[in-house]
């Protein structure tokens, strides 16, 4: 399963995944929307796959490595040329999982229009 953090506006149904002060003025830090990658139980595949994607949809890995909350994880930092905006994306195959994550000071346009792209290419 793949997890997309992405902001209401984009039409998914997004869940919210924190529980700041700040949220609680009607913005949360960040969503979640979860996509299905048929290669999950190959982790060599499913990374080789999002790099494939990232690469597809015009965007740059400026950082590949791994979170220390999510142990064995793969996780990107995507961007789109010199515009605003991060894409995170994290695979972590010790859960059978992957997500993307768009935190509030990350936010940007051209995500909101890359993000269904992403997940419609991820899904077939």
């Amino acid at each position: 399963m793949l997890v997309i953090e992405v902001d209401h506006a984009c039409g998914y149904h997004p869940r919210s995944t924190s529980g700041r002060a700040s949220d609680r003025k009607g913005a949360s830090a960040m969503n979640e929307i979860d996509i299905h990658l048929r290669e999950l139980d190959d982790e060599s595949a499913t990374i080789a796959r999002i790099d494939e994607a990232i690469e597809a949809h015009g965007l740059l890995a400026t950082m590949k490595g791994s979170l220390k909350t999510y142990p064995g994880s793969t996780h990107w930092h995507c961007k789109r040329g010199r515009e605003t905006g991060t894409l995170e994306i994290t695979y972590w195959p010790t859960k059978r999982r992957a997500w993307f994550k768009v935190q509030n000071g990350r936010r940007a346009d051209w995500i909101d229009q890359i993000v269904p792209r992403m997940k419609r290419s991820l899904e077939t």
